[in-house]
């Protein structure tokens, strides 16, 4: 897998450029407090304004993974989760060791099959020149091929089925773990090519081609960012 991603100090300097400005405060002095009267309560001066409730449910759902359908909000939710937790970064290298470690022992037993094929086939051939040098008939390196074909398509259906699962098995646990676009929110997952696709991140929804993408982004992010 490539990765093109930005190196830590972009994707920092991404994350700080998404952070909204602060407000500067008034320069205007305050005006006085007025004098309580009996038919008056004095103002309570350390009343803070309260959050509207449409404010509260967007902090509620950009804490929650599971409502995240934007790389710029997944970016910084990520980076932060990470920078607060180092056990968490510890999980996910050991995920990122164990998909290499079966990586690696996939493509060394299709190389051993290859090379065992390579060694049955010479001597394939030398046998054939010994019959052919008592007037026998050779064997036949059709059927043979064949069958090298049929057993390198069965060990790549083996490969496949466990890199499945072992798939299926880093996105539980990525999910588990609160990272964004594994586990989002079925109702805000829209099919590709449907009427409500056109409309997808307008609305807070994602189309699954986009959730896929971003699924592979998200990854080559934490690989990075976790690298050893």
């Amino acid at each position: 897998m490539e990765n093109h991603n930005p190196d830590l100090t972009s994707v920092l300097r991404t994350l700080s450029a998404l952070a909204p400005a602060p407000t500067p405060a008034s320069a205007s002095p305050p005006a006085p407090a007025p004098t309580p009267t009996p038919s008056h309560a004095p103002p309570n001066q350390d009343q803070h304004p309260q959050p509207t409730p449409s404010q509260s449910s967007r902090e509620r759902e950009f804490k929650d993974p599971r409502r995240i359908t934007t790389w710029p909000q997944a970016l910084q939710h990520t980076t932060r989760l990470l920078a607060q937790n180092h056990t968490l970064q510890d999980q996910i290298r050991a995920l990122i060791r164990r998909q290499h470690q079966h990586e690696r022992s996939w493509w060394k037993g299709r190389e051993a099959l290859l090379e065992k094929q390579r060694d049955r086939a010479e001597k394939r051939r030398a046998l054939d020149e010994v019959l052919r040098s008592v007037g026998a008939s050779p064997s036949s390196s059709k059927i043979e091929l064949e069958s090298h074909e049929e057993e390198l398509h069965a060990y790549d259906l083996k490969v496949h089925r466990a890199a499945t699962e072992m798939q299926q098995s880093m996105e539980r646990e990525l999910q588990r773990l609160g990272i964004p676009f594994f586990g989002t929110s079925p109702d805000l997952i829209v099919r590709s090519g449907s009427d409500n696709s056109s409309s997808a991140n307008n609305n807070g929804t994602i189309t699954e081609e986009e959730l896929l993408a971003l699924r592979r982004r998200i990854i080559e992010f934490l690989s990075d960012y976790c690298s050893e």
